[in-house]
Order: C-alpha cells, then sequence, then structure tokens
C-alpha cells in the first residue's frame, strides 16, 4: 500500500486552488503574499482536523465541488454557507467528518458567501513555492484544480470529531460595515470627498476577484497631487480616475499609482472575502489606537478559535 493517499477531484466546481497563509518577504521582488482570502475560516478548518493553524487547505469559491477519496481520513468544511455531502446524505459544515475509502464528497453552490475552505487530517501534501504552498494563479505559482487532479495526504489515525462553537462561525449578510485606517493621500482628498466615501453605500462589483474588489457607488473625485507609484499593502483601498474604489485583496500587485484613501482592517478583510457580488458595505474609518484595538482583537480570535468535541 502506497504511504500517500490521494483525493481525486471529480468535479472541480468555478475554482479551487491551494491555500495556506501566504508567503512572506518577497514583495520587493514583485511577489505578492496570497494566501486564503478568509484566513479564520481556513484557520478553523485546519483546527478541526488537529492540524496547525496555516497548513494548506483548498478554497473552493462559489462551490460545486465534488472528490473521492481512496483511503480512509477525516476532513472538515468551512466558510461559505453551501451544503455539503458524503455519498449523497447531508451532514454539517463546520465540524470534523469521516470519510471512507471510496467515499464521495460534494460541496453544492454557495448560498451565502463565496468561498468554502477544505482541510485533511495531517494537511494536504502539495508543492510549496517561496515558502508557501498558495497558488497565486496571475504569477504562475500554481494552478486552478480541475476535474480528475489529485491531491496527495497522508493517513493519519482518526480523531474524536469537533465542532466549531456556533457562536464562532461566520455570519452572512448582504449589509456590511468595512473599518479603514486613513492613509497615504487620505488627507490630500477634499473634505467632500471624504464625506461622500464614508456616507455612500458601495455594492460589490461582478469585477471582483482574489486580486482586488471593486466597487460601485457615487464617485469619489481626487484633487490632490498626482502619485507616483508606491508599495501597496493588503487592503489599501485605491480610488482610480473614475471615482471608483478597488481594495486590494490577498493577490494584489505589489506597486501602484492611484492615490490611497485608506487601508481595511485585517478583521474585515475575512468578512470582505465572504460578500458576494452586488453585496453593499458602507465604509467608516478608525483611528491608530482604535485599529490596534481590534487587531490585537482578531489576532487572538485567530489564536484561540473555540470549538468543542462532539458526542453521540
Amino acid at each position: 500500500m502506497s504511504l500517500m493517499s490521494k483525493l481525486e477531484v471529480i468535479k472541480s466546481g468555478v475554482l479551487t486552488t491551494v491555500q495556506d497563509f501566504g508567503r512572506f518577504g518577497y514583495m520587493q521582488q514583485g511577489m505578492t503574499e496570497g494566501g486564503a482570502m478568509d484566513m479564520y475560516s481556513a484557520a478553523c478548518a485546519n483546527i478541526l482536523c488537529d492540524n496547525p493553524k496555516d497548513c494548506a487547505v483548498l478554497e473552493v469559491t462559489l462551490g460545486g465541488f465534488e472528490a473521492r477519496v481512496d483511503q480512509d481520513c477525516d476532513i472538515a468544511v468551512t466558510g461559505a454557507h453551501l451544503t455539503v455531502q458524503i455519498n449523497q446524505q447531508y451532514v454539517e459544515s463546520w465540524r470534523t467528518l469521516r470519510l471512507h475509502a471510496g467515499d464521495v464528497l460534494r460541496l453544492g453552490y454557495a448560498q451565502q458567501g463565496v468561498r468554502a475552505y477544505i482541510a485533511v487530517r495531517g494537511g494536504w501534501q502539495v508543492d510549496c513555492f517561496f515558502g508557501s504552498a498558495s497558488c497565486v494563479l496571475r504569477e504562475g505559482l500554481g494552478r486552478a484544480l480541475v476535474s480528475s487532479d489529485s491531491v496527495l495526504f497522508s493517513p493519519e489515525l482518526a480523531i474524536h470529531p469537533r465542532r466549531i462553537c456556533v457562536s464562532q462561525r461566520l455570519k452572512f449578510s448582504n449589509k456590511s460595515v468595512i473599518r479603514i485606517l486613513p492613509v497615504q493621500q487620505y488627507w490630500q482628498f477634499s473634505d467632500a470627498a471624504r464625506r461622500a466615501f464614508f456616507a455612500s453605500y458601495f455594492s460589490i462589483s461582478q469585477q471582483s476577484d482574489r486580486m482586488g474588489y471593486r466597487l460601485q457607488g457615487d464617485a469619489i473625485s481626487y484633487t490632490g497631487k498626482p502619485v507616483i507609484s508606491q508599495a501597496l499593502a493588503l487592503g489599501t483601498v485605491q480610488i482610480p480616475p473614475d471615482g471608483q474604489p478597488i481594495i486590494m485583496m490577498r493577490d494584489h500587485q505589489t506597486m501602484g499609482g492611484y492615490p490611497k484613501i485608506g487601508c481595511v482592517l485585517a478583521a474585515d478583510i475575512d468578512r470582505l472575502a465572504q460578500l458576494q457580488a452586488g453585496s453593499q458595505i458602507i465604509i467608516r474609518p478608525v483611528s491608530y489606537g482604535q485599529a490596534s484595538q481590534l487587531d490585537k482583537v482578531y489576532n487572538s480570535r485567530l489564536e484561540n478559535i473555540e470549538w468543542q468535541y462532539v458526542y453521540g
């Protein structure tokens, strides 16, 4: 018997890639961090499989995924609200699930949220590029899974099933408040432009992806000094000439020349990543002190994910 087992992809869905917590230290070479769009859900999937939080997971965008395993294993599915089936029997997400050799796992299409995460006990055994397994399609690092692909895993002893406490699971909404820290050119926008930016409801455009979320709403004008290309961080909100904001997401480019009005807090990137096209957001500014405190709360939540054993 082979030491490695495999998950064979039957249907790859809209877009399924391998992701972990991303790669760091290469932005000066033009390489973005990448990583799971919703870090919290990815970490929860790994915790349910007794893995380190940053193990590689399968990120399934919008669902429609189907696969078969050739050995017994423990898995977990978290993230977007969608149906999960094992051999056509509906099962619960956000908990440890036992698959037996030959079992077929099916994920329906997302009813709420965008991205689901699949972890396996022991972690997916996948190639790493520059210290990370995260796939960044535009940089040619990895590729999307297709039908007949196999993802390897090393069978581990079964664990007692766990579930994420309901109070700790994602809450989905078609309207969200997204908080930003004012940065760079913020004070070069006019008072009227800043007021409009924080008073407007923006909708998530169909053109949004892992690289950036394009917003649609009242145009925000910029009358400040010309901007030369500057480094871009995750969450940076750029205002291009058409006045429609763009939020830099996990696969963002490393440099950009549009004026930057703020940066979305890390805690809100996860929620933003689960907003479907057409969802509405309203943006609120926070101070450096508030941002620091909110960041501490988010990191503490990520480090201390609450779960419980499942009995019966």
